[in-house]
């Protein structure tokens, strides 16, 4: 577990915006999508399994490919786990990309003391 995102006696979670969504499939959600989308061109999709961060920006729905493990990360902070707990359940980098994520798209509504 690195320290850096250690659990501590001060500990917070993450309100995110109430958009966000995390979904994970055994099918290739977000290739199906994007393909259904106006003016996107038919290609053969592969059965792979695919996870997506969703959320909303005005009207548009914004999806984003991430990774399952990135998505498990990113769902429990959007469940309201703290944040050291969430990102000491993984690895330094998903921890840092599950992060960087809601911080980059401005998903944090508001930080909670636990």
């Amino acid at each position: 577990m690195t320290t850096a995102f250690a659990p501590g006696r001060e500990t917070i979670s993450l309100e995110l915006h109430s958009s966000v969504r995390v979904i994970v499939s055994r099918h290739p959600i977000v290739s199906t999508w994007a393909m259904n989308q106006t003016g996107a061109s038919l290609v053969p999709l592969l059965p792979i399994p695919d996870a997506a961060v969703i959320f909303r920006r005005g009207d548009d729905a914004v999806v984003l490919r991430i990774s399952q493990d990135t998505a498990g990360d990113t769902g429990r902070l959007g469940d309201g786990a703290p944040l050291g707990l969430a990102c000491s359940i993984v690895g330094p980098d998903l921890a840092a990309d599950a992060v960087g994520t809601i911080l980059n798209y401005w998903l944090i509504m508001a930080p909670n003391p636990t």
